[in-house]
């Protein structure tokens, strides 16, 4: 059978064509979760990120994906959960050494680094990221070295403004009454201390010292304040009377304190404006 071509269905074949192929071009411009590459379940000690690869939760619903340009994104539930902001400069390489992740760009004489997590370095610690949101650096039985996006845990006080202090985890989350998250940070506190419950902030101080009286902090709010004993509360991290800290803070996230919780000092002053009296504050195990 001879088919008749004439210039009109050349045309109209060589238009569909075009047609179809900018299609396919369009979509394959459009970037989604799942047309990255399998992701891994951690980041292992001395593991390494190149564009395209991700770690992602083991239910599958969050994904930390180092994009190919060099932004580290964590993606969930259809939206953009935190970024590196590192977009744009070059970084090809995301490393994870000594509980730091520290991101590089190549130069023609070796690497530059750009971006690193603020936590202090720890050997074995693991990057994961949780089912529940946010990506963690830790030691397995260990409090978070390092997190971002890390969710609020819901303690059932929908619609009223309180403070969550995670005590394994050495983390605050600081929650409006809209049910937003309008901070969170490590602290340091103690492995077994406060007991865990609900509390309310019951004072605060400007200034305050510890009951030795060898150290003294800023912004001291209580929330647990027995008569005839040391009070528990939120403040800055301690100094000497010459003016030493007496814990950087890169170590904020481990348990370093006989009781009260540590904060970076402009944290302290934060919360000590953010949260008036009788603010609810639970603690968690």
């Amino acid at each position: 059978m001879r088919l008749l071509m004439t210039s009109q269905t050349v045309a109209v074949g060589v238009l569909a064509t075009v047609l179809t192929l900018f299609l396919v071009a369009d979509q394959a411009a459009i970037a989604t979760p799942d047309q990255y590459r399998p992701a891994d379940p951690v980041l292992e000690p001395g593991e390494s990120l190149v564009p395209g690869q991700s770690v992602a939760s083991t239910n599958g619903r969050f994904r930390l994906v180092f994009q190919p340009d060099g932004n580290l994104v964590l993606l969930g539930d259809g939206s953009v959960q935190w970024t590196s902001g590192t977009a744009g400069l070059g970084a090809d390489s995301v490393v994870l050494r000594n509980g730091v992740l520290e991101m590089f760009r190549s130069l023609q004489w070796g690497t530059e680094m750009v971006w690193k997590s603020r936590s202090v370095r720890t050997e074995g610690a693991v990057l994961s990221v949780r089912d529940e949101g946010g990506v963690v650096i830790r030691r397995e039985g260990s409090p978070i070295f390092w997190s971002a996006g890390l969710p609020a845990p819901d303690v059932g006080l929908a619609g009223i403004k309180h403070v969550v202090y995670g005590r394994g985890d050495q983390m605050v989350w600081l929650v409006s009454a809209d049910g937003t998250l309008f901070d969170s940070y490590p602290v340091s506190g103690r492995a077994t201390w406060p007991v865990p419950g609900r509390y309310k902030v019951l004072s605060k101080s400007p200034r305050s010292q510890a009951l030795a009286g060898h150290v003294w902090m800023k912004h001291m709010v209580r929330f647990i304040q027995p008569t005839g004993r040391a009070a528990t509360g939120f403040h800055s991290i301690p100094v000497t009377w010459s003016g030493r800290p007496i814990q950087t803070v890169d170590e904020l996230g481990q348990f370093r304190s006989l009781g009260c919780v540590r904060q970076r000092n402009d944290k302290a002053a934060q919360l000590y404006d953010w949260a008036p009296l009788g603010t609810p504050v639970v603690v968690l195990a």
